[in-house]
This record gives structure tokens, sequence and C-alpha cells, in this order.
């Protein structure tokens, strides 16, 4: 039976029964010492990882499933193993090791970092959260990891995980898109990491902390138990450790915090993709413009339109080749979009000039130097199996 009381008004909590932060902070840190992941990024004790590590595995898990970076870090890491080596390489390079995570841009911005770094503070992460906060690419969540992982500052890693485990812990009735939903939750954080500091409204923040000892594992716990426990749907009450602090499970609110959202509308997007070999099994090639969905990377010769399907003389005219093979056809979804990709197959004539504004006849074995989106490098690895 639900209880009959009810949360606070909305963006409001209940400070008459806010659960004690002492025995939250004891009880998760106690809980994620037993059943932590053994990752590779947890090499170290929280608190003292490398940098390099962390900026890495940091920017790869943004909006990635752990699996795909356990699969992609390893060799990451063995083409660029240092922030010198990621600073020094070609654009064209980190993309290609990038290939499978998405969201391209975090790759230049995690190498805009190494380069900050590198040429700026001698290759050394700061531990000033200013200079961190500074650097390419590095928000509010990423900083707070960085300074706390590494450097056991306490700043707070608010990502929609912990915002949620915070929402329903003081049964906080708010949006969770909200800016000022994830300024209060960032707030509470800050003061769970810090047990010792004053709350008081009259005290100056401190730009740069002492360390805390253990706010970099209680930083990532937090994040754990959003991650694994208490998720956005059937979280997993019986199994929390802060099942008896939690405001939500004791009222039955745990469906309905954090309230549910608007979803984002989504564009459809249908491409049309040539592949056109020459006799000498190499296939044509163009780079994308340097802004918007996979930018500056390459792919077969696309033709995109987001109201319908491009019509065969549509592409045509974009690639001028008389006879086009319809091959596959597949689905493919970003965050954003619903792709929709049409393969076609043709065969370079002698004399028909394609290899025009910026396209470049390559051949198979050089496909995994190239910078390709995951529908791409899976076009012309069928592209290469037939050469």
């Amino acid at each position: 039976m639900a209880s009959s009381i009810r949360p606070a008004r909305p963006g409001q909590i209940d400070r008459a029964s806010q659960p004690d932060r002492t025995k939250i902070r004891r009880s998760i840190r106690a809980w994620f010492a037993r059943t932590a992941r053994d990752l590779p990024w947890r090499t170290h004790p929280a608190g003292s990882r490398p940098p390099y590590l962390v900026l890495v595995s940091e920017l790869m898990l943004q909006q990635t499933q752990v699996s795909r970076v356990l699969e992609i870090l390893p060799r990451f890491l063995k083409r660029f193993p240092s922030m010198e080596s990621l600073a020094q390489a070609q654009e064209s390079e980190v993309l290609s090791a990038w290939t499978g995570l998405g969201y391209y841009r975090r790759a230049r911005h995690l190498q805009a970092a190494a380069q900050a770094i590198v040429r700026d503070h001698d290759g050394s992460l700061p531990s000033d959260p200013r200079a961190i906060r500074a650097l390419p690419g590095v928000g509010e969540y990423t900083t707070g990891s960085l300074a706390s992982l590494c450097f056991d500052l306490p700043i707070p890693a608010v990502d929609t995980n912990v915002q949620r485990v915070l929402q329903r812990l003081y049964v906080f009735d708010a949006d969770p898109k909200s800016p000022k939903t994830n300024a209060w939750a960032r707030q509470q954080a800050t003061e769970l990491l810090t047990p010792a500091r004053s709350q008081s409204k009259k005290k100056a923040p401190i730009a740069i902390p002492d360390p805390v000892p253990g706010s970099g594992i209680l930083n990532e716990a937090l994040i754990e138990l959003g991650a694994l426990i208490c998720t956005p749907r059937a979280p997993k009450c019986d199994q929390c450790p802060l099942r008896t602090n939690c405001l939500a499970r004791a009222r039955n609110l745990t469906d309905a915090i954090p309230r549910a959202t608007t979803p984002n509308r989504r564009t459809p997007v249908y491409c049309a993709v040539v592949v056109i070999q020459d006799r000498r099994g190499r296939v044509l090639i163009e780079q994308r413009p340097e802004s918007g969905l996979w930018a500056g990377m390459h792919q077969a010769p696309t033709l995109e339109r987001t109201d319908r399907p491009p019509r065969p003389k549509e592409i045509k005219a974009s690639v001028p080749i008389a006879v086009l093979r319809e091959q596959s056809r597949f689905d493919f979804q970003t965050t954003h979009r619903d792709l929709t990709f049409v393969v076609y197959q043709a065969e370079h004539r002698p004399g028909a000039r394609v290899a025009v504004s910026g396209r470049q006849w390559v051949a198979p074995n050089q496909f995994p130097e190239l910078a390709l989106s995951s529908p791409q490098r899976r076009i012309l690895a069928n592209a290469a199996t037939r050469a």
C-alpha cells in the first residue's frame, strides 16, 4: 500500500526528515568496497589514479556503455600510451582508434585536452580544479571525476545516475533536466563529500579545496550505485545500501521520482551510399564536412536527406555513374537521429570523372587507417571482402 505521506512541493525537500549524511557515507563506501566491479581504469585506488588513464576512460564513458569501452580502451591505450603520444598524433589516427564509441567530438576534445596539458602544464594534469575545468571538452562532471579520482579533492561528479540517486534519497520532486535541479544535486553531493565543512550560506565556497580522503571513492560509489542499483526503471531497492535512508523508498515514490520527461524528438535521415571500385579494387572515398554529424570523417560517396529517401536521379547527379545496383540496406541510430542506409554497388568505367571534389581512390588495406563512422566502416568492410 502506498504511503499517505506526500512528497515536498516541486523543487523542494522535506528538511524535517533529511537522511543522515554520516550513515549515507558509511553505508555506500562499505557497499562499494564489497561489490565494486573490476574495471581496467580501476588499477589504482580512487583518489590516486593515473591522470591519463582517468582522462581517457572518463571521456570514453560519456554516453557510452561500459561494455563498449572495455572493448576499445585497451587498443586505444596501446596505440596512444601517454599524454604526449596522444597530443602528437594525427587527428585522423585518433578518430580511427575511436571507432565504435560514437560521438567523435569527444575524441577531438580528448586530444585537444592532451595537447593543452602538454603545452601548458608540462604534460601533467593540473590539480587545480579551475585549470582542469578550463581544458577543452571538460565540463563540471569530468572536472569532479578527474579532481576526485586523481587527487582526492572533494569536487562532486554529478551525472544523471548520481542525480537520480540524490533525488530519490531526498524526495526532490523536480524536472531532472532543469539546471536548478542539477545545481541542487551538486550542492547535496558537495555536502556529502565535505562533512567537516560548515554548511553556512554565509561562508564563501573554497575555490581550491584540500584533499579529503575518500572523496574519489564516494564519487565513484555514487556513480556505480545509480548505474547498477538505483536505475531509472525497476530499481533494485532490496540490494541498495541506502535503502534504510531513502525517503522515496519509505514513501513508495521510487517510480515517481525523478518525474518522467518528454523524450527528445528524433530526426529521420535517409542515406544513399555509392560503393565504386576501379579495376584495381580501390574504392572511392570522400570526406564529410568539418561540422555536423561525423564531422571531418571519411565515407564512400553518400547523399543524405531528412525529408525522404534520395531518388536514383539525385544519386547519379551526385556520383556520375550510369548503372546503380542496390546491394543492401540497414538502419542505424544515434542519440537524436534514426538513419536508414541504402548501399548501392557501381563499377567504375574508364573515363568517368568521379574522383573529384576531394574524392580519392583508397585500397582496402588502407581502410583501418581512415577515420570512419561505424556504418561506413561496416559498408567498406563488405566492399573489402569483394575486392
